[in-house]
């Protein structure tokens, strides 16, 4: 299939499966690979045309074949943004960001959110934003919480970060506060980050598990029935 596609962030899902093929943003990537050394439930990217090879006497009728096609699952933006409420909702399989925030939006608040299986970013605030986010859960993303811009402030609360394929944490920006953290199954690159105060945090230890537990069942209280299982495997 011939497609302008951004190749850092790119997957593909075959019958539910996500396979990133080692494109990982904000860390180390694999190199794609030539069409002709697929194998099974791979896919490349070569002179703007997507090849992917299904098992051998599969036709596409027999595979569910998926992939994205839009950016973000919400985007916020503008210079005078200000006062917004996003309640209640979980985004899945973006190409980017599960939930993007640019410009100078202020006072943007995420309640009861999950961003899954995106190509970026779970949550991500830019430029001059000023965001809190209570209750949150970034699984399976390329990154779980990324802030950056020289004036963004963010602020989050009861928030679980599991199974995010590059990073954990990669914030740059100059303000951020996290209250009731648990990062568990730690990325590869795990927590980078220049001013980040974490309150009542546990970032991948078996340490305190009772103390993680109460937080995750918290957590799954919020999203109950609406998440995988995988989610909330110990």
């Amino acid at each position: 299939k011939a497609m302008k596609i951004d190749d850092i962030r790119f997957f593909m899902i075959f019958n539910g499966k996500q396979e990133r093929m080692g494109r990982l943003s904000k860390w180390n990537r694999s190199p794609l690979k030539a069409k002709d050394e697929l194998k099974e439930f791979e896919w490349t990217i070569q002179n703007g045309i997507v090849y992917f090879r299904l098992p051998s006497g599969k036709t596409l009728a027999d595979i569910c074949v998926e992939y994205p096609v839009t950016s973000n699952g919400i985007s916020i933006a503008g210079k005078m943004t200000r006062n917004l409420i996003i309640k209640n909702i979980i985004v899945q399989n973006f190409l980017n960001d599960g939930f993007n925030i640019h410009q100078k939006c202020v006072n943007i608040h995420f309640e009861n959110i999950a961003a899954l299986g995106c190509g970026d970013d779970g949550l991500s605030a830019h430029t001059a934003s000023v965001i809190t986010a209570k209750n949150f859960v970034s699984w399976n993303n390329s990154v779980g919480i990324c802030h950056v811009g020289k004036t963004t402030v963010s602020r989050q609360e009861n928030v679980l970060l599991s199974h995010n394929a590059s990073r954990d944490i990669f914030c740059l920006n100059p303000d951020n506060i996290f209250r009731n953290l648990v990062v568990y199954r730690k990325s590869p690159g795990g927590v980078e980050q220049k001013n980040c105060s974490f309150e009542n945090s546990w970032i991948d230890t078996m340490e305190s598990q009772e103390k993680q537990a109460v937080i995750i069942e918290n957590l799954k209280r919020v999203f109950t029935d609406k998440l995988p299982d995988k989610v909330w495997e110990r």
